[in-house]
């Protein structure tokens, strides 16, 4: 029987304007993931809070272990060892998952309420390990947020 869980995790940002394809933050930890050593959960939803207001386009990326999309601030450059440790990904894009709340944004994955692609996003963390980690990725727009203009609920169902 599958257990939901909502965790929280507030990624490290540069304070700098951003571009296109730039690294937004490296990899946080997602602790406490999956219920027992090397398990499997499903990823239903995410709730990124945009504390700073910039309503960007971004990629979620989610690993095993903890790797490094590349510099902060700079165009993605990950490299082939990291690259095969990534898990599963989602794209937060405005027009569909962004709720406005005046002084900030949510997005929300799925989009529309209800929506589950593909019933949601089965990973599982790495032998030994309950985590996972989450990695970002600007798509649009040239952000300015502040070092912890970000949160992120993570909802899953444990197994």
């Amino acid at each position: 029987m599958a257990k939901a869980k909502v965790i929280t995790v507030t990624p490290t940002l540069e304070a700098a304007i951003l571009a296109d394809n730039d690294v937004f933050f490296n990899s946080v930890e997602v602790p406490l993931f999956a219920r027992i050593p090397g398990g499997a959960s499903k990823l239903v939803t995410v709730i990124f809070h945009d504390a700073d207001d910039q309503a960007i386009e971004m990629d979620l990326i989610f690993s095993d272990t903890s790797i490094t999309l590349g510099t902060l601030n700079a165009a993605v450059s990950v490299a082939d060892a990291d690259a095969r440790k990534i898990i599963g990904g989602i794209s937060l894009v405005p027009a569909n998952t962004q709720l406005d709340i005046v002084n900030g944004t949510f997005h929300q994955w799925p989009g529309p309420i209800g929506a589950h692609p593909g019933g949601g996003l089965l990973m599982q963390a790495a032998t030994g390990q309950t985590s996972i980690w989450c990695s970002g990725i600007v798509r649009s727009g040239t952000p300015d947020f502040t070092a912890d203009g970000a949160r992120i609920k993570i909802g899953i169902e444990q197994y």
